[in-house]
C-alpha cells in the first residue's frame, strides 16, 4: 500500500467494493485535509452514530479478504479471454489487471444494451456504461466456477452472433 499511496496527497480506499465489507471507506491524508473532510462530510449530513458496527465490518474484510482479491483479479481474466475471443468486441484497456473488465461494442454488433440483455439472458450481468460500452465486474461473491461458466455463456452467446439493428 505505501508503495503505490506514495504518489498522492490523500487516497480513498472502499472496504465494501473489493473486500466484501457492508459498508465503509477510509480516507487517508494529512492531518488538515483530513479535519477539514470530517467537516465537510458532517455539513452534508455523512455523521454516523453506530460507526463501530461499520468498522467491525471492515476491520473484519480487511483481516480476512486481502490475500483473496488476486482470485478476482485471475476470474476477471477468464471473462476477458472470452470478451477478447468475440468480433466485434474490443478491451480497454486491453491488459485486464484488476477485477473490471471494460469492452466496447462496434456498432455492427449492436449496443451495450443488446450485449446486456443477451448475456442476462443466461444469468451473466454485465453493466451498460455507455451505449457502446460494458463493464464485468468480479468480487467476493464471484466463484472461478462462476467466472468460467459466465466465460462460456459469453463464447455461446456473443461469439456466433451476427450484427444486429442496434435498440436506439
Amino acid at each position: 500500500g505505501k508503495e503505490w499511496a506514495k504518489h498522492f496527497d490523500t487516497i480513498s480506499v472502499c472496504f465494501s467494493k473489493g473486500l466484501g465489507a457492508p459498508i465503509g471507506s477510509c480516507l487517508v491524508g494529512t492531518k488538515e485535509f483530513v479535519t477539514r473532510a470530517k467537516r465537510i462530510r458532517k455539513l452534508f449530513g455523512g455523521g454516523m452514530r453506530q460507526a463501530g458496527a461499520a468498522a467491525a465490518g471492515a476491520l473484519y474484510a480487511f483481516d480476512h479478504h486481502i490475500d483473496r482479491l488476486a482470485d478476482d483479479h485471475r476470474n476477471a481474466q477468464v471473462i476477458a479471454e472470452a470478451l477478447r475471443d468475440v468480433p466485434g468486441l474490443r478491451l480497454d484497456p486491453p491488459d485486464v489487471q484488476t477485477n473490471l473488465v471494460w469492452f466496447e461494442i462496434d456498432p455492427e454488433f449492436g449496443t451495450a444494451k443488446d450485449i446486456q440483455a443477451a448475456l442476462g439472458k443466461h444469468g451473466v450481468l454485465v453493466s451498460s456504461t455507455a451505449p457502446q460500452w460494458c463493464r464485468a465486474c468480479t468480487h467476493l461473491d464471484v466463484s472461478a466456477t462462476q467466472a468460467e461458466r459466465a466465460a462460456d455463456v459469453i463464447r455461446r452467446a456473443l461469439r456466433t452472433r451476427a450484427p444486429v439493428a442496434t435498440s436506439s
